[in-house]
């Protein structure tokens, strides 16, 4: 009998999982008439965009274009302590950029393209650990 590996991004009875429309995600982080914190829409704009592989890359800018449409006054710096605090509170990946958001392994399972394709923007493959669990120190990028 083969022995299916524990492979923690993918849905179990343990972890339960589902599909999610990533254009309802950035609709939510545009959306000027909800008061979301701006970390909370850079997150978004991660499971909005994120590909096959966790990452999501942007043009220059685009990222602080998006935001501003729900905050106008918005700055490159913001957007950068945005970042971090997406970061610290664990809804984007240690390895996250303004050019490449990267939502955590454990996180999400699919989307377009194939897990370990290279990021468009990086260059970067998906190394997802086969293991019983990952901890939030557990890189995703080599």
């Amino acid at each position: 009998m083969d022995v299916i590996p524990d492979l923690p991004w993918l849905p179990s009875l343990q972890h339960p999982g589902s599909m999610h429309r990533q254009s309802t995600w950035e609709e939510r982080a545009t959306d000027a008439h909800v008061p979301l914190p701006m970390w909370q829409r850079v997150a978004f704009l991660a499971y909005a965009r994120h590909r096959g592989n966790g990452h999501a890359p942007f043009a220059e800018g685009e990222l602080l274009t998006l935001v501003q449409k729900a905050q106008p006054k918005a700055g490159e710096r913001a957007l950068w302590r945005a970042l971090a605090d997406a970061k610290r509170y664990g809804y984007l990946d240690d390895r996250s950029s303004l050019r490449c958001l990267v939502v955590p392994p454990t996180s999400v399972a699919q989307g377009l393209g194939h897990y370990n394709d290279p990021c468009g923007y990086c260059g970067k493959r998906n190394r997802r650990l086969l293991t019983k669990s990952v901890s939030k120190t557990d890189k995703i990028c080599q």
